[in-house]
């Protein structure tokens, strides 16, 4: 930018803006634009205090101060009284301080190449001036400028328009870099950027033309890095630098830095949350992402996808009360969000937070909205069993089948509530039932492992021939269905005792029946002991004792057959 001789704003003791001051013609003022001359606009500035004319007043210092300094060819700022006559056909009020994306429509609508925001603050010895040069085509390529400290406005806009003249030296660089990029000749991109870094070293935005030809030629993710850092050192709020940084962490695998990345980025720019959170979702890293759905959601408490995003992420990380809390308050905004999939997310939630009746209660409510879903059928069933209610259980778990005999998990739930209901023959009966549909065999054998346990437990305890022989009878119907070594060893133990019963009573009682009922008990336990010493190694210690002991007595049940049976068929 060429600089002209710079003159003093003082007149008769005063100071006063040049485009107002007689005498005092900017050179602006004596010449117009080419077609091609590169256009500034200079937005009212905001004010850090209540005081809004010292935004107005600072803009338009700088206005006056860039349009004198700068002849029309070379650089033309937007007239103050064009953009206002704009913003007030627009419905602004005039020397409105815009917000960026409304400034960039006030570019556009005077073709400027480049636009000036910033914020001025009073001070105790005057004022301070913090701004930047930024480019409509993209408001995320900006060049900071430095904070200027000054006793008066015109003061200060006589520091920044110097600063101003430094980034105009580079812009051309940029322009150069910009072009190459978009003709994907990225050796002359880099080449026209390092110029421009040459030709003014505080440049972020020849160093963003740099970090984005490296990434567009897929250089390694190190020199990407190296590019972004440089800018983020100039100007730690760039968008486009944290963005290329987080990236390119994450494709090198460097989880933690590429998380830093991103949350620095949302920092600056608020309105890439929904992405960001997004992303740590599916990095798994709930806990960060949480706060800053809480800080959208202050800002649109009722939105529905918020809520929603909250309660699946309180979900992910296992924040089981307050998912719960979440999920009611995300129905009672969006009613349309209590889905099967809602019920089935917070019945899990109920149960993993040890809170059986809330879960069945859930349940039940799903049910009734989901008459027709045999899935949460046989959820219900499942959480009213743990909830100690196995009656319900059945009940809901046949509806499942009923629903759709493939129902997941639906025939072992069945089972097992039977099971729990004492009805072992109806589980048994259940379970050949479930294996003729297919049912893994293996599943059906480690349930039906229950029953055969608890029943010879309590003939254990009751000593009775006939507890041995219900054993006996279930070892039997269960290994018919699921061919197992445990069953034949709950055969052959059954078959064992009933014997040795049989032999003690032929003594006493001296009956023949008996004396056959020990030899044939005996011959199964032979048969099935070897077998059933395979399920472990205390069946295997278990069985061995049934052959010693049927060995030790075989002569005694064959002298009692002889003797009580002589004579008989």
């Amino acid at each position: 930018m060429s600089v002209v001789k710079r003159h003093s704003l003082a007149a008769a003791g005063l100071v006063c803006l040049a485009v107002v001051c007689p005498g005092h013609l900017s050179a602006q003022a004596r010449g117009r634009p080419n077609a091609d001359t590169p256009r500034l606009l200079i937005g009212t500035f905001r004010s850090a205090s209540a005081d809004t004319r010292i935004g107005v007043d600072g803009a338009e210092a700088l206005r006056a101060r860039v349009q004198r300094e700068s002849r029309p060819d070379e650089l033309w700022v937007v007239p103050r009284d064009a953009m206002n006559e704009f913003l007030v056909q627009s419905g602004f009020n005039p020397d409105s301080a815009l917000s960026l994306d409304d400034l960039k429509l006030l570019a556009q609508k005077f073709r400027a190449d480049a636009m000036i925001d910033g914020v001025v603050t009073k001070t105790a010895t005057g004022v301070e001036l913090n701004a930047r040069y930024i480019l409509p085509s993209n408001l995320a390529l900006v060049q900071p400028l430095p904070t200027i400290q000054a006793p008066t406005l015109e003061q200060a806009a006589r520091q920044l328009e110097r600063h101003l003249t430094e980034v105009q030296k580079s812009l051309l660089d940029f322009r150069r870099c910009s072009n190459a990029l978009a003709a994907k000749q990225y050796g002359e991109a880099q080449a026209a950027a390092r110029q421009g870094i040459a030709r003014f070293p505080s440049s972020t935005l020849s160093r963003l033309c740099l970090m984005d030809a490296y990434a567009r030629e897929q250089q390694p993710t190190d020199s990407i890095i190296d590019a972004a850092e440089a800018v983020l050192r100039i100007d730690s709020t760039s968008a486009l630098a944290l963005m290329n940084l987080s990236a390119a962490f994450e494709e090198r695998h460097d989880t933690t830095n590429a998380i830093d990345g991103m949350l620095r980025l949302v920092a600056v720019r608020p309105d890439l949350r929904p992405d960001v959170i997004q992303k740590l979702g599916k990095m798994n890293r709930p806990k960060l992402a949480l706060p800053l759905v809480a800080r959208s959601l202050a800002e649109n408490p009722a939105d529905a996808a918020l809520l929603r995003q909250r309660w699946l992420l309180l979900l992910a990380d296992h924040q089981w009360k307050e998912a719960l809390v979440a999920g009611d308050e995300l129905v009672r905004a969006d009613t349309s969000s209590a889905t099967a999939d809602y019920f089935t997310r917070s019945i899990a939630a109920a149960s993993s937070d040890s809170q059986p009746t809330l879960a069945a209660d859930l349940a039940t409510t799903a049910i009734t909205r989901f008459p027709k879903d045999a899935s949460l059928w046989a959820l219900a069933a499942q959480t009213q069993r743990k909830a100690g209610r196995p009656a319900d259980a059945v009940g809901s778990v046949r509806q499942a089948l009923a629903l759709d005999a493939s129902t997941e998990n639906a025939w072992p739930l069945l089972i097992l509530a039977q099971i729990e209901l004492g009805q072992p023959d109806s589980a048994i009966v259940s379970a050949r039932l479930a294996v003729a549909r297919g049912v893994d065999r293996a599943t059906i054998t480690r349930i039906l492992d229950l029953p055969l346990t608890t029943t010879a437990k309590r003939a254990n305890e009751t000593k009775s021939r006939e507890s041995w022989l219900e054993l006996l009878g279930r070892a039997f119907a269960v290994d018919s269905i699921v061919p197992s070594a445990n069953a034949k060893y709950f055969i052959a133990l059954g078959a064992f005792y009933v014997g040795m019963d049989a032999l003690q009573n032929s003594v006493a009682a001296k009956r023949c029946d008996d004396a056959r009922l020990a030899e044939d008990m005996w011959a199964t336990a032979a048969i099935y002991a070897p077998q059933g010493a395979q399920a472990g190694p205390q069946q295997k210690e278990a069985a061995a004792k049934i052959l010693t002991a049927t060995g030790q007595y075989a002569d005694a049940v064959a002298q009692a057959k002889r003797t009580l049976c002589k004579g008989k068929r």
